[in-house]
């Protein structure tokens, strides 16, 4: 377990579904997809994720040619802190 804060979550939304989605404090103008942790750049890998993710970004960009949006909940967090969040 890494004891640095160089952690995030973030959320990709998909761009073909606007709306009003709300969760607990935190609400979106798209559908969100996928949450995930990871720091550095993991955020843009978008390919590099379990294949549901996968299957919906590559008809998301088949669809709109455009890649999902992407949104930081938290930045410069603990591992265990975004894992946490994460759920």
């Amino acid at each position: 377990m890494c004891h640095r804060e160089i952690f995030y979550v973030y959320v990709y939304l998909s761009p073909k579904e606007c709306g009003h989605y709300c969760y607990k404090n935190i609400s979106f103008l798209y559908k969100p997809f996928y949450i995930g942790k990871g720091k550095e750049k993991r955020y843009l890998d978008f390919l590099n994720h379990n294949k549901f993710c996968q299957n919906k970004v590559k008809k998301i960009l088949k669809d709109t040619n455009v890649k999902p949006i992407v949104v930081l909940i938290r930045n410069k967090i603990l591992e265990q802190e975004a894992f946490d969040l994460e759920k």
